[in-house]
């Protein structure tokens, strides 16, 4: 080459990003020079989708953060108004999906998923949920209001206008109705002819101590 400015230029080839820029220009050659290029293989990257799901009503959670790891650092997102979430950018590899766990719902589908990438996304990453039923306990004694003794064999009833249920004070005059859902309640003694009522016959309750 003679004397002179020259613009060196290397091909664009599919499958390779520039890591040095593809054109030099080199101004007033007057001396040999070397100018190297780098290139480094091009990485197609994927996406990981899914939903978070109400298994009660199949309708989205929203706010329900989602974590993805392949053995680095865990990546974290929270799902939207529809319970869409998302990871994009993730090369081949075998990764864990992972909900958080959250008291007030029981797990359907496992709580970690493993997915592995192999050239495609994976937009069907769900994960289903429902709420946790909390029941309770309603307890109680049928007592002789003259010595404060227990009555045995004493049939009590609870409705909160379902079926009845029914159960029989023990020994010490104690009798419970468990796994109850949040509600009213009314709870009544028989009524026997040979006592009369001190407390009503019937009462109603609304709260309870948790089994």
């Amino acid at each position: 080459l003679v004397e002179g400015t020259y613009t060196v230029f290397e091909e664009q080839r599919s499958g390779w990003n520039n890591v040095s820029p593809r054109l030099w220009e080199i101004k007033g050659i007057d001396q040999d020079i070397l100018q190297n290029f780098t290139n480094r293989p091009s990485v197609n990257t994927y996406k990981i989708s899914g939903y978070k799901i109400n298994a009660s009503d199949n309708t989205g959670i929203q706010g329900w953060n989602i974590t993805v790891t392949n053995g680095s650092t865990p990546i974290k997102t929270s799902t939207d108004a529809t319970g869409y979430f998302e990871f994009t950018d993730l090369v081949n590899g075998t990764y864990n999906v992972t909900e958080e766990e959250l008291p007030d719902w029981i797990n359907v589908t496992p709580l970690t998923q493993k997915i592995t990438i192999d050239g495609r996304d994976n937009l069907s990453v769900n994960f289903r949920n429902q709420p946790r039923v909390y029941t309770y306990r309603l307890s109680g004694y049928i007592t002789n209001a003259n010595d404060n003794t227990g009555l045995q064999g004493w049939n009590i009833t609870i409705t909160n206008g379902s079926t009845p249920i029914k159960t029989t004070t023990d020994a010490t005059g104690y009798y419970e109705f468990t796994d109850l859902l949040n509600g009213t309640y009314t709870i009544s003694e028989e009524l026997k002819p040979e006592w009369l009522n001190v407390t009503p016959l019937s009462l109603n309750r609304t709260s309870w101590a948790a089994m």
